[in-house]
């Protein structure tokens, strides 16, 4: 089926996975695109490729008390945004063997970037999301990245890998709590995919791990936009999602019919 959103927001887009799914949606749909990221000079050049489908806000996501009111002034002069994806994020190595090395403002911003600006995105956004339609029908979106890591940690970055594990386990909830909305939400999980965010680490380019091309990882998430799922894992994530989710997904149901005849149960979703 066809591209179903007619606006996007992309958080995070300046480089990498959210630059080029953005190039994508423009490329291979009617659909207009807002794109974020803190370096706003490449945010222009790349909205000047485009015609007026592109445009743009800079904000750095670290800036909490900030995320509210950037967000209301984009919604404001895009009210047709229907889908938001989070793609922002940061991923460093951390060597807890070596106390010493640990940068706990590194280790606070990585966290902020990848987990903590996520609450708040959604919490400034849904409302928006939710006004835009009423019952089941699925006319919106909030789509989460999360990382193949979240299922199986990378040892030299275990923050990052803690941060996505935190964001796959909210997914789980969020879409349990929405399922009776107009709001469908969405989980993009990469391998190890040839970007900025893996070139910057030395160590981790010369080790020569088996990286998953950006083009070949925007194409699988596309198809499966467009094919309507919900969970998107291409390469090795896949792998890794469906031997655990196959798992971990009956017991989450199992847990959540167990307490369904408690008082406060029908509180906890829509």
């Amino acid at each position: 089926m066809p591209f179903p959103y007619k606006n996007v927001l992309v958080l995070g887009a300046t480089s990498g996975l959210g630059k080029a799914l953005a190039e994508t949606i423009l490329k291979n749909s009617k659909a207009k695109v807002v794109v974020t990221g803190r370096r706003e000079e490449r945010l222009k050049n790349f909205v000047a490729q485009y015609d007026e489908r592109a445009s743009f806000a800079a904000f750095d996501m670290t800036k909490l008390d900030q995320i509210e009111g950037n967000l209301k002034k984009i919604i404001t002069a895009h009210p047709d945004i229907d889908m938001v994806v989070h793609n922002a994020g940061i991923m460093r190595a951390v060597y807890f063997h070596q106390p010493e090395r640990v940068d706990m403002d590194a280790l606070n911003e990585e966290l902020t970037v990848n987990y903590t600006s996520v609450l708040y995105t959604l919490k400034y956004v849904l409302p928006h999301l939710l006004s835009l339609g009423e019952g089941t029908t699925k006319n919106a979106a909030f789509a989460f990245v999360t990382s193949g890591l979240a299922i199986t940690p990378f040892v030299r970055s275990g923050n990052y890998s803690a941060t996505k594990a935190a964001v796959h386990a909210l997914v789980y909830t969020v879409r349990e709590q929405l399922a009776r909305t107009n709001v469908e939400v969405i989980e993009i999980a990469p391998p190890l995919v040839k970007t900025e965010l893996d070139a910057a680490d030395t160590e981790v380019k010369e080790s020569k791990l088996p990286a998953l091309p950006l083009d070949s990882f925007i194409a699988d998430v596309w198809k499966d936009l467009e094919a309507g799922k919900t969970t998107i894992a291409p390469g090795s994530a896949g792998m890794r999602f469906e031997k655990v989710e196959s798992v971990r997904e009956p017991l989450f149901r199992g847990i959540d019919n167990y307490v369904k005849d408690a008082p406060w149960w029908p509180k906890d979703r829509a």
